[in-house]
Formats: C-alpha cells, sequence, structure tokens
C-alpha cells in the first residue's frame, strides 16, 4: 500500500508526463496511452477502461472520477448511466467491490438508481446543505459527507442523521 507522501510523488510524476503545452490536445489515439490525463480536466469518457473493475480479484474500494465530478450539470446523463451500470456488473461478475461517489453537486443523485455497494458522498465547505440532497436520493446504501476543508461551524447547520461517514480535512 502506498504512504500518502508516495501517492503524491506517483501523482506529480503521472502530471510530469504530459508532453503538451497548456491547453493543448493530444486528439490521436497514439496520444492518449502517454498520460493518465491525456485531455487535461477537459470531461472525457474513458469507455476502454469501463471493465478494468471487473478485472480485479481483489475486493476493492474504488473512488470513482477522484479527479473530478462525475455528477455535474456539464456531465451527460448517458455517461453516469454506463459507470453506475458498470458498478452494478461488477459487483456479480467480478467480487463486490465497493465504490464512492463523491460530488459537489449531490442534487443530482436524485435522478439514478445505485446498487447497495455504492456509497453516495458530498462534498461541503461552507455548511452547504448537501445533507437533505444525499437524504432525499432513493439509494439505501451509506453515505457520507466530505468537509474538505471545513471552513465553518457546520454543527448547527448540517443535520448528520442518515449519515454513516463524515471526512474531514484541512485546506491543501
Amino acid at each position: 500500500m502506498l504512504g500518502k507522501k508516495n501517492l503524491y510523488e506517483n501523482i506529480e510524476n503521472w502530471f510530469s508526463l504530459w508532453p503538451y503545452g497548456p491547453g493543448e490536445l493530444p486528439w490521436t489515439s497514439v496520444n492518449l496511452h502517454r498520460s493518465p490525463f491525456p485531455f487535461g480536466f477537459y470531461p472525457t469518457f474513458r469507455k476502454e477502461r469501463l471493465r478494468e473493475p471487473c478485472k480485479r480479484l481483489k475486493l476493492s474500494r474504488i473512488l470513482v472520477c477522484s479527479m473530478g465530478d462525475l455528477f455535474g450539470d456539464w456531465i451527460p446523463a448517458e455517461w453516469i448511466h454506463r459507470i453506475i451500470d458498470i458498478t452494478r456488473y461488477s459487483s456479480i461478475v467480478g467480487g463486490r467491490h465497493t465504490y464512492l461517489f463523491l460530488t459537489k453537486n449531490p442534487i443530482r443523485y436524485s435522478e439514478y438508481s445505485f446498487p447497495a455497494n455504492v456509497l453516495l458522498g458530498a462534498s461541503c465547505t461552507w455548511g452547504e446543505r448537501v445533507d437533505i440532497w444525499l437524504r432525499q436520493s432513493k439509494h439505501e446504501g451509506k453515505k457520507f459527507i466530505s468537509f474538505e476543508p471545513l471552513l465553518c461551524d457546520v454543527s448547527k447547520i448540517i443535520n448528520l442523521e442518515g449519515i454513516d461517514w463524515v471526512i474531514i480535512g484541512a485546506m491543501t
């Protein structure tokens, strides 16, 4: 298992592999394999990677779309449906992986049906009422709130009833 320091060093190494200047996008299939982020932070659906969790033999916790927001308003519903379908399929075929979804836009959770092996999370910084949207989702599985960074006293704003996990982080 990678320690936190090694994890960040590896992420920095991935970014150092980016052979293009700011704003340049490599559109050829040859360039797609040079970097894990071939299009920078432009939303990209990598359908060739959808079945990777199904190949994992070791049961894993998988943070879905860790470098972006899958439930942002700019993400097509078709992409979200295909990813949720894989979480459902891989729980049957490849073992029972646990998938964590984290968004700043939890209102979109109510548009989808999630399998039991999915944890729904919402990111909160200034006491946004993400707890309401998490409880209103159709999902009966675990839910969590990530306060990263925690910038105010949320104890009188956020109702943690029905929330299974709380993550508190510092400003980085």
